[in-house]
């Protein structure tokens, strides 16, 4: 991350007034500050995390993923053979914190800020499904996605999903 030596002192001030108003987390924040100020180029790459971007197509992506298990439990619960599905392959585990963290972070964003999938259950992590997800997601959705009533799934619509 690049910035002058004017952006770094607002920023080095913006976290020092944050150890003030924020006590629990002051060690981050003068760990940030220290970094901000003496410029450590390593570190500095951590600010490219917290500031980073997602795109509007990887925000839709991801609403398209989270709308799919939306789809999925509601199918699941509407089946009359609903046992022939586990119940826990139809939970949304969410993103892994290691290696996607901007997407874990926007999944975060949506239920606890936005409110939205409030029904998800974010488990003991928080949404960290602990393995990258990605890829997995993508089949999943573009089986989805070729699927004539998506709010209606049949049982062997919903395992193609599942197994893609």
């Amino acid at each position: 991350m690049e910035m002058t030596n004017a952006q770094r002192l607002i920023l080095s001030n913006q976290y020092k007034m944050m150890t003030l108003l924020d006590p629990d987390n002051a060690e981050r924040y003068r760990r940030l500050q220290t970094i901000v100020e003496r410029g450590f180029g390593l570190q500095m790459r951590e600010l490219d995390r917290e500031f980073g971007e997602l795109t509007e197509e990887t925000c839709r992506m991801i609403i398209d993923i989270m709308e799919m298990y939306h789809a999925l439990q509601v199918s699941r619960g509407n089946l009359k053979d609903a046992e022939n599905i586990d119940e826990r392959r139809v939970i949304f585990l969410g993103f892994d914190a290691a290696t996607e963290a901007r997407y874990l972070s926007y999944v975060r964003f949506m239920v606890n800020t936005e409110g939205r999938y409030t029904h998800f259950d974010a488990g003991t992590h928080g949404f960290n499904a602990q393995t990258p997800m990605w890829e997995k997601y993508m089949r999943m959705l573009k089986t989805w996605q070729s699927c004539p009533r998506q709010y209606h799934l049949s049982s062997n619509e919903i395992n193609q999903i599942i197994n893609a």
